[in-house]
């Protein structure tokens, strides 16, 4: 286990595309106070995916659906990786 002063600071995540969408955009965001959100990370593939985020040390981190032209919304799936 980590202290509670250790931040995550590397990630890999995944979309699961469905539907054929035409135009995407999902934002990896990410928080050190948990209440003010930047973006990590950024895809536009409208296929399914990996990226990985490195040296990015935050709190919490969550998706967000930024565009979506067709299709039906992804999932996102993050992992830490020590």
């Amino acid at each position: 286990a980590y202290g509670s002063n250790y931040l995550p600071h590397r990630y890999t995540w995944t979309t699961k595309i469905t539907g054929a969408p035409t135009a995407i955009q999902i934002d990896l965001e990410g928080t050190t106070d948990e209440t003010t959100w930047f973006v990590l990370d950024t895809s536009t593939s409208t296929t399914d995916e990996m990226r990985h985020v490195v040296n990015k040390p935050i709190r919490g981190v969550r998706a967000k659906l930024v565009t979506l032209t067709g299709g039906t919304a992804p999932t996102v799936t993050v992992k830490f990786t020590a």
